[in-house]
């Protein structure tokens, strides 16, 4: 008899138990929408950007196309090549060649190292050009410019070193 009384009991504990949960869950059910009621929507802050007096995110921290020099306005120094790094005295003109209305020549460093140049190309550390190639000589210009918005064209002749055949 015991053993009946036990599986009773059991049962009723499970029917117990179902029920406080499932009055549990209705209860909450049924108090939720009335604290919803008391609880009113919070207006979201939407936030907007006032670029004024601020830098602009988007543009580079460093320029790169001009920069300004005692109130004049310089364009930004390109990385120099080979020739514009030896001084126009150090260079040699080692020799030229004319075919088809075009002149090239070959100026040699004081290393040895041989560089072609035609009209145009940029020779020193002053921004010298290449202003003509003739048959024994180039002519380089330089324009040099100074504080005081002066400027001033210099020429400097390269010739070419022709060594003679002589028997000793």
């Amino acid at each position: 008899m015991k053993r009946r009384r036990k599986r009773k009991s059991a049962k009723s504990n499970v029917l117990i138990f179902a029920t406080v949960i499932f009055l549990s869950f209705f209860t909450v059910l049924a108090v939720c929408p009335v604290y919803a009621d008391d609880v009113k929507e919070k207006e979201v802050a939407t936030y907007s950007y006032n670029p004024e007096g601020r830098p602009d995110p988007f543009k580079p921290m460093i320029e790169t196309s001009r920069k300004k020099v005692v109130g004049v306005e310089m364009k930004e120094a390109a990385p120099l090549t080979a020739l514009e790094k030896f001084s126009i005295d150090e260079l040699k003109l080692a020799g030229i060649v004319t075919g088809n209305g075009k002149s090239v020549a070959m100026i040699e460093d004081t290393q040895g190292k041989c560089y072609p140049v035609s009209k145009g190309t940029l020779i020193g550390p002053q921004k010298g050009r290449v202003k003509e190639i003739l048959a024994d000589k180039i002519i380089i210009e330089e324009k040099m410019e100074y504080v005081s918005g002066e400027t001033k064209v210099k020429h400097k002749i390269m010739k070419l070193h022709i060594e003679s055949e002589e028997e000793p």
